[in-house]
């Protein structure tokens, strides 16, 4: 077991893969259903979480929502690493993408 799994659930593990491990980037709902695999009402539901407590920043442009890391959260730099391969807690010890 790593420390993000026994820190994070299956579904917010999947999300920050992709919004930490591309923190620069931001991201739509529906291309976020898409590259987690999580369901629409379950990943609603963990992105508010996760904007709640301050560590994804969502912003409405036009009539589409956009999510990013938020580089202002506390544990940002634990969560997204460096810039080096494999580094950061929730992208350098699970597997998989990105």
């Amino acid at each position: 077991m790593s420390i993000a799994t026994a820190l994070f659930t299956d579904s917010q593990i999947r999300i920050f893969r992709w919004l930490f491990g591309q923190p620069s980037r931001e991201f739509h709902l529906s291309e976020l259903r898409r590259l987690s695999g999580l369901g629409s009402a379950s990943l609603q539901r963990e992105l508010k979480r996760l904007t709640d407590a301050g560590l994804v920043h969502s912003e409405r442009v036009g009539n589409l929502r956009r999510f990013r890391a938020n580089p202002q959260s506390p544990v940002f730099s634990e969560l997204a690493g460096s810039r080096r391969p494999g580094a950061g807690l929730c992208c350098g010890l699970l597997p998989g993408p990105p």
